[in-house]
Parts: C-alpha cells; sequence; structure tokens
C-alpha cells in the first residue's frame, strides 16, 4: 500500500495523473470533504490511500479532531505500507499538521516520498527559494523533494518510480 497524505485535496494530483482516477475525489469549490480512508485499485496492482484534506478541509472542529488519531493509528498498525507521499504546496509554509505527520512516518520508520505540488504556481526564479523554505520547515534535505505540476505533468515520471522503488524495498522485507 501506498499512502497519499497532505493538507490540499487538489495536490493530491500525483496519483491521479497517473491513474485516470479525477473523479474519485467528492470536491465542493476546491475543498476536501473526505471524512473518512479512500482506497484506490490501481492497475489491479496495489493501492493508493488518501486520506480526509485535514488542513483546509471545512468540517466541524470535532471530526478534524479525530483525524489525527485515526491516521496515526493507520500508519502505526498498517503493516503493508511500503511508503506514504507526503505532499507540499510550494506556495505555503508546512504546517503543524504537516510537521506531525513528519514525526510519525519518522517514529514508525515508514519510508517518506516528499513530494511538493503545484510548482507551476511559482515561477522558476522563485521554485528554489519556496522549496528552501519547505525544507528548512520540515528539516528534510531540498533535494529530498520532488517537484510535481499535475498541471504540466511535472514530477510524475519521477515520483512513479520512487513509489516503484518504495514497493520493491518493502517486498525484499
Amino acid at each position: 500500500t501506498i499512502q497519499i497524505l497532505g493538507t490540499d485535496v487538489s495536490g493530491k494530483a500525483v496519483e491521479q495523473a497517473r491513474s485516470g482516477v479525477y473523479s474519485q475525489f467528492e470536491i465542493q469549490r476546491g475543498i476536501s470533504v473526505a471524512q473518512m480512508l479512500n482506497f484506490f485499485c490501481i492497475n489491479e496492482e496495489f493501492l493508493l490511500v488518501d486520506l480526509p484534506g485535514y488542513g483546509f478541509a471545512k468540517v466541524p472542529l470535532a471530526v478534524k479532531k479525530a483525524w489525527g488519531p485515526m491516521i496515526r493509528t493507520y500508519l502505526q498498525s498498517r503493516e503493508s505500507l511500503a511508503a506514504v507521499v507526503l505532499l507540499f504546496d510550494i506556495r505555503r509554509t508546512p504546517r503543524d499538521e504537516d510537521l506531525q505527520l513528519l514525526d510519525w512516518l519518522e517514529e514508525f520508520e515508514i519510508p517518506t516520498i516528499p513530494v511538493i505540488t503545484k510548482a507551476d504556481k511559482v515561477n522558476r526564479s522563485q521554485q528554489k527559494k519556496h522549496i528552501s523554505q519547505i525544507a528548512e520547515a520540515t528539516g528534510l534535505p531540498a533535494d529530498a523533494f520532488t517537484l510535481f505540476s499535475a498541471l504540466k505533468k511535472q514530477g510524475v515520471a519521477e515520483v512513479w518510480e520512487l513509489i516503484g522503488a518504495a514497493f520493491e524495498a518493502h517486498s525484499e522485507k
């Protein structure tokens, strides 16, 4: 299993760009209203798991607060989890929720594929600055991130190569 995590549902285009799952997300005015784990079987080979868009979803606070324990329990107990694709919007500094996810991934020793989405929203001359800010906030090296744009199909092949490598490494355990 590969899990997609991030505060921005439109950034979840990593899975959409490859699998054609464009209509699977329930979206209202660009805001995720998913309130549960969503499993997508890709080419009958593996599962992608989409979690609620906890960062910007317009749902009652009580629902949002329940997502943290649900996500933590899922990460802690999912032995088939080969990796997590963790999405960061290039225009935003990582939030506390993002940093908490990183902590859990490290705690549970889950391979992480950090992806910076919406690369097309920032001009090339500003991308390095934004990447550096995200890297500094997360404590990850800047070269650990893959730049991704669903619109321009940038980074699609790289992300899928990393996912493939994660599956391979997981199957060797």
